[in-house]
């Protein structure tokens, strides 16, 4: 028999590299989460009409060097659309970086940015902390953001990824498209869950992965099968309210993507959030 006619034989032929999108090594949970149900439930149809989807980019370039130390520019900018992809509020930043002791330097550039100066001298210090200016930056946005949508908004404000850092509401869901990080002692559960089902809601301790109050949690599988990877189509959501997490399921099922998209990550990355990403990187300086 040659290759082709094998692969003939296969039922739901793949054809996915080995290793594409593989979680890699994931350590047992310390603190595995606290399961408040036994059995997965079917996910219902109760989405809210008025909901909200948050999230942020970041992009950085190195203008130049000072003896080895790199000067940055940083562009980050967080966003939020409706359920309608209609954009709600944006908010953005445009940051040169560059160590203290080049300030002078700067200075005499009449640089008409916001300036961010680095508490490091050296170049290997100073390259360090530039680097993880971006993300920190991004986070501050975003959670300035959410907060500021939580004064301003009644519904459902969901937010890409956990919900360490942000404040304490009800209000609040996070979706995590990853699963490098193990919350439950015994996942077996995940590997039989259907499409349109969330596992049983668990409670994260507080303090786990982050200073963060209690949150509760359910895995939601909305796409795959048994003839994909065990994580293909599945999220984590998050809430400070178990109650919260039906809302949030309905919610994340109901915007789930189509089969058909061309989004790399479209098995898990939810509509309204994927076309807020697009939003702000259209929108970025052109020198990006």
């Amino acid at each position: 028999m040659d290759l082709r006619q094998f692969l003939r034989r296969i039922n739901g032929l793949s054809m996915v590299r080995s290793g594409v999108g593989d979680p890699g090594v994931r350590e047992e949970p310390r603190t595995p989460g606290e399961l408040l149900e036994a059995d997965p439930v079917a996910v219902g149809s109760a989405a809210p009409e008025r909901a909200l989807f948050c999230d942020g980019v970041e992009a950085a370039l190195t203008l130049t060097f000072l003896e080895h130390r790199p000067v940055t520019l940083n562009y980050v900018a967080a966003g939020a659309v409706d359920r309608g992809c209609r954009p709600v509020r944006e908010v953005d930043r445009l940051v040169v970086a560059c160590a203290r002791r080049d300030e002078a330097w700067l200075e005499s550039l009449d640089c008409p940015l916001e300036v961010c100066y680095l508490d490091a001298d050296d170049p290997v210090a100073a390259e360090s902390c530039a680097a993880a200016l971006p993300h920190r930056m991004r986070e501050e946005l975003e959670r300035h953001l959410v907060e500021t949508l939580l004064r301003e908004e009644d519904g459902l404000i969901v937010v890409d990824g956990s919900l360490i850092g942000h404040p304490r509401d009800a209000r609040l869901a996070g979706v995590a498209k990853t699963v490098r990080r193990r919350y439950l002692g015994d996942e077996s559960v995940l590997f039989r869950l259907p499409v349109g089902w969330r596992s049983p809601r668990f409670r994260i301790p507080a303090g786990t992965a982050g200073p963060a109050p209690d949150r509760y949690s359910c895995y939601v599988r909305l796409a795959g099968g048994p003839a994909s990877p065990w994580h293909h189509g599945l999220v984590r959501l998050e809430a400070f309210e178990p109650q919260a997490l039906e809302e949030a399921a309905a919610l994340a099922l109901a915007e789930r993507q189509h089969a058909a998209t061309l989004d790399p990550r479209g098995d898990r990355h939810l509509r309204p959030i994927a076309h807020v990403e697009r939003l702000l990187r259209s929108r970025r300086p052109a020198i990006f």
